[in-house]
């Protein structure tokens, strides 16, 4: 199985990340009060040559790709599915401490 972390930042609706392989996230993301759910839509920029969960790799020129998902808010952690090029990937959110300010 394919494993990897990033850190992630979100405040005031919007998420700002980066994973251990270079890969860039940005976004928005809101609470689904009715579903009790975080929902995101967001955007990765992956680097040339990077190999991704889905299968093959970004190429000499990297990619972009969006995605779409939602889980429960991280209680310390959750366990979500987003969906990247038409493809599931499963990933655990752990909370680890509030922004300050």
């Amino acid at each position: 199985a394919y494993e990897a972390q990033g850190v992630f930042v979100l405040r005031n609706g919007a998420f700002v990340g980066v994973g251990q392989a270079g890969a860039v996230y940005e976004g928005k993301y809101w609470s689904d009060h009715a579903r009790g759910t975080l929902r995101f839509d967001g955007s990765v920029r992956f680097p040339p040559n990077t190999a991704l969960v889905t299968g093959g790799d970004t190429g000499p020129n990297g990619i972009t790709a969006q995605f779409r998902g939602e889980g429960p808010p991280p209680n310390p952690q959750s366990h979500v599915t987003l969906q990247l090029e038409g493809q599931p990937v499963s990933l655990v959110m752990s909370f680890v401490s509030a922004v300050p300010g």
